[in-house]
């Protein structure tokens, strides 16, 4: 969220212009910060939306908590406030592509969820399209998640395991005279390439996997997330004073 490098205040409400989020939950945002909490954000019960809208935001949540190494809950958005330690905490995150979701909850800190139901827009036209909404999507998971890349490495041991043991079937149906379904219809030699090819293949696959493996790391180094955030520093020395 580049609105937050100008931010000055105690703390910031981020919410869309277009009333969906009820701006009556501010005073409930603003008693809870009072209480201490860092982070207040709202959770959708209900959302005023169409049912492929729906479905896609249930299917993105289930897959970002599938796949994550953070947990989020189901439904939560943009609509929430930030005391100004999470806000500074959260310029620590340099990287440029941000989920801001995801983020909010790798903050850590002392957080507090309240649920709504999201009414339809006041007026005017979403502009949250479907192109969008992929988009951010691949943000999160990609910000968050190095499994697509580890899902091309499993992909290709699956092909390398599997070759063999295929291999080995058409073997035994050969060297026993069986016909074994319609491979006997291809002219001699022909599954013999299909298969050096699928090893081939899988063996490729996977050295892509491994190759990667290391631009993830290239791509965390880059983005110089925090490893560690610290709220508070207890002096040593005067914590030992009687």
């Amino acid at each position: 969220m580049r609105v937050l490098t100008y931010t000055k205040g105690d703390a910031v409400i981020l919410m869309d212009g277009d009333l969906e989020d009820p701006p009556e939950l501010i005073v409930q945002f603003i008693d809870k910060w009072r209480e201490g909490y860092d982070v207040i954000y709202g959770v959708k019960k209900t959302r005023q939306v169409n049912i492929i809208k729906k479905c896609f935001f249930k299917l993105f949540y289930k897959i970002f908590t599938s796949i994550s190494n953070v947990r989020i809950d189901q439904q939560a958005g943009m609509f929430s406030l930030l005391d100004k330690k999470a806000i500074n905490k959260l310029k620590q995150c340099k990287e440029k592509n941000k989920y801001y979701v995801g983020l909010r909850f790798f903050l850590g800190m002392k957080q507090y969820k309240i649920e709504y139901s999201r009414q339809g827009r006041y007026s005017g036209k979403p502009k949250q399209t479907y192109k969008k909404l992929i988009r951010y999507a691949f943000d999160a998971f990609f910000s968050f998640s190095f499994f697509p890349i580890r899902l091309l490495t499993l992909f290709g041991m699956v092909i390398v395991i599997v070759t063999p043991l295929i291999s080995l079937i058409l073997l035994i149906a050969r060297l026993s005279s069986l016909h074994f379904g319609i491979f006997h219809q291809f002219p001699p030699g022909w599954t013999t390439l299909v298969l050096l090819s699928l090893f081939i293949l899988g063996a490729q696959v996977i050295f892509m996997g491994v190759l990667g493996e290391y631009i993830a790391r290239i791509l965390d180094e880059v983005r110089n997330r925090p490893y560690y955030l610290i709220d508070e520093i207890i002096d040593s020395d005067q914590s030992t004073q009687p």
